[in-house]
């Protein structure tokens, strides 16, 4: 894999990353990165709730690898506004370039992650961010700090 990407758009899309707190799994502490056609699909997930992140870079070669999410986010925060490289060498490592910044990461093999699959069929819909968030606003109340009874169920009505 070798593709080239605007900081801010990576930095974006690791932002709205799942990465469970407790770590019962330890791949799930990782995220899943895709490359293909010009597209960069970030994957996590905590087994209960997954996020795909599909991003248009300049890609140079197709490849997917797995890299820890906290190191990684870590790196893209402290570089320089510039384009960044990401770059796959052998044995799984990742040479993360920009500007004068130079990082490199182990990472693991793609086969090792869980497979998250695209939601198709009549369950689909759009909605603006903001009105999802003012609509988890006026419901949080009914989320339990209980382990028994935590979570709020969404149905969905024809109307």
């Amino acid at each position: 894999m070798h593709i080239v990407i605007k900081k801010f758009l990576l930095l974006d899309a690791l932002q709205l990353s799942i990465v469970p707190q407790k770590n019962i799994i330890p791949i799930l502490s990782n995220v899943l990165l895709e490359a293909s056609n010009n597209i960069l699909t970030i994957v996590s997930t905590d087994l209960d709730v997954s996020v795909k992140c599909k991003i248009e870079v300049e890609g140079i070669i197709d490849g997917s690898i797995i890299l820890p999410f906290k190191k990684l986010l870590d790196i893209i925060r402290e570089m320089p506004e510039d384009d960044i490289i990401i770059k796959e060498k052998d044995n799984y490592y990742v040479s993360i370039t920009s500007g004068k910044s130079f990082f490199s990461i182990a990472g693991l093999s793609s086969i090792n992650y869980p497979i998250v699959h695209d939601i198709k069929g009549d369950y689909c819909f759009s909605i603006l961010s903001s009105v999802l968030k003012k609509m988890i606003k006026k419901n949080c109340f009914c989320c339990s700090h209980r382990g028994y009874s935590s979570g709020v169920k969404w149905w969905m009505f024809k109307c």
